[in-house]
């Protein structure tokens, strides 16, 4: 996130590293081992651990074919679940120190990707 968070930081839009922003740094793959996906790459899996996602007509096939739109894909429900406060945020004052100068990867609660859809 640094070269993300610096040219924020340049257009007067400063990243709080600890991902109480609007701003999270994410990381698809622990993402999906937290959701039991970890397994297979496949939209099938998704919605199966998510049946009531929807996909726009011809959207799965982008998925499937393309590892970096399908890690695009569980980078958007993790932020979902961020706005949901479904992920984990840093706990107590050394967690919290830690993250505001290394950053914090927000990962998904285990169980919560069928919450992301209300």
């Amino acid at each position: 996130m640094g070269i993300l968070a610096d040219q924020l930081a340049v257009r007067g839009r400063p990243v709080d590293r600890t991902g109480a922003g609007p701003v999270v740094e994410v990381y698809p793959a622990g993402a999906r081992a937290v959701w039991g996906l970890e397994a297979v790459r496949s939209t099938d899996a998704v919605l199966g651990a998510m049946p009531r996602l929807r996909f726009e007509p011809g959207a799965r096939e982008g998925y499937e074919s393309n590892e970096h739109a399908f890690d695009a894909l569980v980078a958007a429900l993790v932020a979902r679940a961020v706005a949901l406060a479904l992920t984990t945020p840093p706990q107590g004052i050394e967690q919290n120190e830690a993250a505001t100068v290394e950053g914090w990867i927000h990962l998904p609660l285990p169980g919560s990707l069928d919450s992301l859809i209300r």
